[in-house]
């Protein structure tokens, strides 16, 4: 990708009926991996659809590689890939004839950069898309969306419905592929194994804090909720969590454990092998 590409979004507004989704967004994405981070109904997808040229802003200027994503669209100009929310799968198919499609289609007689390799759904090429579970549903649209020479990717919710194992492998997958690229994520947590040079924060539409490579860490001010692998919590353990990692306090969230720690602690625990590496970041 040429260096010279960008995103940016200045002063950007959208609204659906009255419900703002976005007010005032002025952000700029160059190469590199960006997560978009808030709760549902923040202005995650609605950014990432308005980045692809899915949505007109009601307000403010947006440009990708210098060009305007809508117009771009319409006029059949592809400058982004990626997975967007869901989109109904071809069940007549299966699912090597499904990827060949679109395997033919953006990279010609090219190998894809091995991504299909990468997120392992050669495992499932003969499974008729009707039978896949909704983790290797997950996986075939990711691998779909990795695919091809798009310098922009933008990637909704790529960790959620698959298990551990088939998100470090996306992980993988994208640090394969980011190589010249913008990657844009929106998610609601972040793997620790993900190398992350940008987190925007968004919350009700606004962009309320942004955290880069150099501070993402070692931040004090912000409260992250780490998961940890334990199935109990013994005075051994909550000795360690307590005075080693600097625990918070230690909750019980959706029948896992998480210890309340700033960026330092994230980095012990992970470090010794207590947090799964999954975590939350709040204010």
């Amino acid at each position: 990708m040429s260096s010279e590409c960008s995103v940016s979004l200045e002063d950007v507004t959208v609204r659906y009926g009255r419900t703002v989704a976005l007010e005032g967004v002025t952000l700029e994405f160059d190469e590199g991996v960006h997560v978009l981070y808030g709760p549902n109904g923040s202005g995650k997808t609605t950014l990432l659809r308005v980045i692809a040229g899915l949505i007109k802003p009601v307000k403010g200027a947006v440009r990708v590689c210098d060009r305007d994503p809508r117009r771009a669209l319409l006029s059949g100009k592809r400058l982004v890939s990626g997975l967007i929310g869901y989109e109904s799968l071809p069940f007549w198919l299966k699912t090597g004839q499904y990827l060949s499609l679109f395997q033919n289609l953006l990279c010609g007689d090219g190998e894809c950069g091995g991504v299909v390799d990468l997120l392992g759904v050669k495992g499932f090429y003969h499974t008729g898309m009707s039978g896949l579970s909704s983790g290797m549903a997950k996986k075939v649209l990711l691998t779909i969306s990795l695919m091809g020479p798009s310098r922009i990717l933008l990637l909704d919710e790529p960790f959620t419905y698959i298990d551990a194992q088939a998100r470090d492998r996306v992980v993988e997958a994208v640090e394969e592929t980011k190589k010249g690229r913008i990657v844009v994520i929106a998610s609601h947590f972040i793997p620790g194994n993900l190398d992350v040079d940008r987190i925007v924060f968004l919350d009700n539409g606004v962009v309320r804090r942004i955290l880069d490579k150099r501070n993402v860490n070692g931040v004090e001010d912000y409260i992250i909720y780490a998961r940890l692998k334990l199935r109990e919590i013994t005075s051994e353990s909550a000795r360690y969590l307590f005075e080693e990692v600097g625990a918070k306090s230690i909750v019980r969230e959706d029948g896992y454990y998480y210890v309340v720690v700033n960026g330092r602690g994230l980095e012990e625990c992970t470090r010794t092998g207590v947090c799964t590496g999954e975590y939350r970041i709040r204010f």
